[in-house]
């Protein structure tokens, strides 16, 4: 039977694509059928547009979750598991009390 990606978004929340497809494949389906099945999901969630993450996954979110503090931490979750250049750029903004001037940020 397959799943319903209203089901898995619920169930996953927001994150990265890759969780997405992972998920799909436990259930039995391909991959190549699963990412076809996330790339088709569009409607139902947005995407983050101007990052990606290793393998070119993509951070995806319910419109309605979009800077809510789940948001925030979904973000930052998969800045610490997936992209290693982001997850620097927080803790530097970490270590500086949340601001850094703009020419030591590049």
């Amino acid at each position: 039977m397959p799943i319903d990606t209203d089901d898995l978004l619920g169930h996953l929340g927001l994150g990265l694509t890759t969780q997405y497809i992972a998920e799909l494949v436990a259930t039995g389906m391909t991959e190549a059928a699963a990412r076809k099945r996330v790339q088709r999901m569009s409607a139902q969630y947005q995407r983050l547009g101007g990052i990606r993450f290793e393998k070119n996954a993509r951070f995806i979110y319910r419109p309605e979750d979009y800077g809510g503090i789940a948001f925030w931490i979904g973000l930052e979750k998969a800045f610490y598991t997936h992209g290693k250049s982001y997850r620097a750029a927080v803790d530097n903004l970490r270590a500086r009390g949340g601001a850094c001037r703009k020419e030591r940020f590049a």
